[in-house]
């Protein structure tokens, strides 16, 4: 009986050839299985000879100028710069459709044809944002892949724009900024939103409230909501516990209430001002710090319940054209303010003894134009200051 010995030649643990082309293919011994004169390294796709299989960080800024073919030839082509889709005809993002990393900032601004922006797909980073001027573009599908973008995210100046649930990734933003778009009702499609620097919501005529920011558990910077005609519920910034800015809220005509800001125990300037129809603070009864205080031209504000927990202010407060204000209810808290105490034109004013609990006051006390005040009682509030560091002004009170 015969046993056939087959020893097979090499080192035993070579890996098997799976790729027969790489010996034909090679270039100066680097692998190129497809033989398209690509490196393995810098391929795509090693088994397909077409031309766009190339992978390259371009250096450079991307513009009109170089926009048109710059992925041909390439599945992949980051950019280490800029890129602007701007003042173009163009109705798809074809050209960018390699792009997947942008070291810079991607502006698409003033395209009049542009519909879609599916040709970004592939984007997963990107320094910062900015979508304006489009007047076709109703959605940003292509954008779903942005989980973070360190600078700022901005979208301005749309009347058709009415979904953004492309940005349903996004969980970090430094700045987000949504300013007039017109049709957008509400901020679905922001609700991985875990982190933002400010946030500003500005000039939206659509917008009814801001649901979708309802896991949001605090903002970095400030928060200001302006202009915003048909805003009238802030209920899902429930969940925020705090606000390391400032807190602005003005012009906002359908707003009645505050409900929502119930949990921020501290900001920056506290400015409320030009809203027609608020009439309740109260939610702001969690607040025990404000750096300054500004409520001007709020029409039907009675009284300012709501800043009880309000001890000290760093800054100014001041109280100016708050036509149906009739008393200081809510600052009864207060006993010293760092800056200056101006009490103007609060038609319905009558009673400030809710200062009376004021020692320091380290800047000017000007008590101007307040029809029902009594010249006397603006007088008696002053006389119950321990101690003022600038001029007082009283004038224009009632006799």
């Amino acid at each position: 009986m015969y046993l056939l010995l087959i020893v097979a030649c090499g080192q035993p643990n070579e890996p098997k050839d799976t790729d027969p082309a790489v010996d034909s293919g090679a270039i100066d011994g680097v692998r190129d299985a497809d033989g398209d004169g690509i490196a393995q390294e810098n391929d795509c796709n090693d088994h397909n000879p077409s031309p766009a299989t190339a992978v390259e960080t371009y250096a450079g800024d991307v513009n009109a100028e170089n926009l048109a073919g710059f992925c041909d030839g390439y599945c992949v082509r980051n950019v280490d710069g800029d890129v602007a889709a701007s003042g173009t005809t163009l109705s798809y993002l074809y050209d960018l459709r390699c792009v997947q990393t942008i070291s810079g900032a991607l502006t698409i601004a003033n395209n009049d044809a542009l519909d879609d922006i599916t040709g970004l797909s592939g984007l997963s980073a990107v320094s910062a944002l900015t979508v304006e001027h489009n007047p076709a573009l109703t959605t940003l599908a292509g954008l779903e892949n942005l989980t973070a973008v360190p600078g700022a995210v901005t979208l301005y100046n749309s009347d058709v724009l009415t979904d953004i649930h492309a940005l349903s990734g996004l969980r970090f933003a430094g700045t987000l900024t949504l300013e007039r778009l017109n049709a957008l009702p509400n901020l679905e499609g922001l609700s991985a939103l875990a982190s933002v620097g400010d946030l500003k919501l500005l000039s939206n005529g659509a917008m009814t409230d801001v649901s979708g920011l309802d896991s949001l558990p605090g903002i970095d910077g400030s928060l200001e909501l302006g202009d915003n005609a048909s805003l009238h519920d802030l209920s899902a910034f429930s969940t925020l516990t705090y606000l390391n800015g400032d807190l602005n809220i003005h012009r906002s005509g359908k707003l009645r209430a505050l409900t929502g800001l119930e949990h921020i125990p501290a900001v920056g300037a506290l400015t409320i001002s030009g809203n027609d129809r608020l009439y309740d603070i109260s939610a702001l009864a969690g607040l025990t710090a404000a750096a300054s205080m500004n409520f001007e031209y709020n029409k039907i504000l009675v009284d300012l319940d709501g800043l009880s927990g309000i001890t000290e202010v760093p800054g100014d407060v001041t109280l100016y054209g708050n036509v149906s204000l009739k008393d200081l209810g809510g600052l009864d808290g207060v006993t010293r303010i760092g800056g200056d105490l101006r009490l103007e034109q609060n038609g319905r004013l009558a009673d400030v003894r809710a200062l009376y609990g004021v020692a320091t006051l380290s800047g000017n006390l000007d008590i101007l134009d307040n029809a029902e005040l009594l010249t006397a009682d603006a007088e008696a509030l002053r006389d119950a200051i321990d101690s003022i560091g600038g001029t007082v002004t009283i004038s224009g009170n009632a006799p």
